[in-house]
């Protein structure tokens, strides 16, 4: 038996027991679209959040997770974004991994690129391969330093250790 819902009515209920396989129809193909202005659009992509992927009109394998998770970015392939606000200004992209709140904030255009941690970000929107890793208790943003380069640590960081160091 098939429910229809009056999209300005709502449903409310205590308990819903579901069996079996759910199926949702989209725009989209193979997707998971949960929350309140984010789009059904390309396929395989998992968007979850109010405004998460708000923008998007196509991409493919793309997870954003988070309110305003990648939410102006218009086509992208392979970006993985989870965080509140995390990637804002990246617009159409490849392969990137950024993780954490605010994280990606500078980066737009560029590709092969991994963020993680609050407020890592680019050294510029167009970077490609660079890599930011930062804990989360510096307010200031820890910057990347380009293309083909690798960041460990905020700005108070005093020592990094390999696996096996002593110091």
């Amino acid at each position: 038996e098939t429910i229809k819902l009056d999209p300005s009515v709502g449903l409310s209920v205590d308990q819903i027991l579901l069996t079996g396989k759910i199926t949702i129809k989209g725009s989209g193909s193979d997707n998971v679209v949960i929350g309140t202005g984010n789009q059904d659009v390309g396929s395989a992509n998992v968007v979850i959040g109010v405004d998460a992927g708000a923008a998007m009109t196509s991409g493919v394998n793309n997870v954003f997770i988070g309110f305003n998770a990648a939410d102006i970015l218009t086509a992208g392939n392979s970006n993985v974004c989870i965080g509140r606000d995390s990637a804002p200004h990246m617009t159409g992209t490849i392969s990137n991994t950024i993780i954490g709140m605010s994280a990606g904030e500078v980066i737009a255009t560029g590709s092969f690129n991994t963020y993680i941690g609050f407020r890592s970000t680019a050294s510029g929107s167009y970077a490609k391969n660079e890599v930011v890793i930062c804990g989360g208790q510096d307010i200031t943003q820890t910057v990347g330093k380009g293309s083909n380069t690798v960041v460990l640590g905020a700005s108070n960081v005093t020592d990094i250790y390999m696996s096996g160091d002593s110091g």
